[in-house]
């Protein structure tokens, strides 16, 4: 099995799409898988040759990993005591917690709030001060519905393979001088191997369409970011 980055979702569409339509291709496009992410998209499994990931995102499904979110920690603050390790961790887990629970009662009122218009008060805001949180995204027109509802998603227990990964990337470089949300991520990209992958809902997901189709993972090609 060979891995290409297509580096958007909207590439790896268009890419299955070509495909479909391609009658060269035809004969082989049973052995192609699209993986893309889930985003906020609550359906699951295939549509056509798209495979969805099981968690949010593949990023915070190999975050959920044990270890992986300290390791990167570690290699992005430079720091090794563990307790400190742990401290960055678990602020990292409560933040994105609290960014995903804004991001669901958005959802779910049809508010579309830019979430990341928390970043301006996010790494000094009580997480647990969801009034703040609504201040910061300026939120007045049904302000008491929205304050329920978000207590209500923040009550969830957390779930980091259910966060965005892209609030762990940024939440994650926040204090680290020489590392920006794009370099954090290549971090989370290099933090596991193959067999880590695979040991993810997703990798097991797309194992068993290799299994189904014919393609077995017997050469797997690993990808330095």
């Amino acid at each position: 099995m060979t891995f290409l980055v297509a580096n958007s979702k909207s590439t790896a569409l268009e890419a299955s799409r070509i495909v479909a339509k391609d009658d060269a291709l035809a004969s082989k496009s049973a052995h192609i898988a699209v993986l893309v992410d889930r985003d906020d998209d609550r359906t699951s499994g295939w549509d056509g040759q798209v495979l969805r990931t099981e968690g949010r995102d593949l990023d915070a499904e190999l975050a959920a990993l044990p270890g992986v979110l300290e390791k990167v920690i570690r290699s992005v603050h430079r720091v090794s005591e563990k307790s400190r390790l742990l401290e960055l961790a678990n602020s990292a887990l409560k933040h994105a917690h609290l960014r995903r629970a804004v991001r669901e009662t958005s959802f779910d009122l049809g508010l579309g709030l830019n979430v990341d218009r928390l970043d301006v008060k996010a790494s000094r805001l009580a997480v647990s001060d969801l009034t703040a949180a609504a201040d910061a995204l300026g939120v007045t027109m049904g302000r008491e519905k929205f304050l329920s509802h978000l207590e209500a998603a923040f009550s969830r227990p957390p779930s980091i393979s259910q966060c965005c990964g892209h609030d762990l990337h940024l939440i994650v470089s926040w204090g680290a001088r020489s590392f920006g949300r794009d370099q954090v991520q290549s971090n989370f990209m290099v933090a596991i191997d193959s067999a880590q992958f695979f040991s993810t809902p997703t990798g097991r997901a797309l194992s068993d369409w290799a299994t189904k189709n014919g393609a077995p993972i017997d050469t797997f090609i690993e990808h330095a970011a």
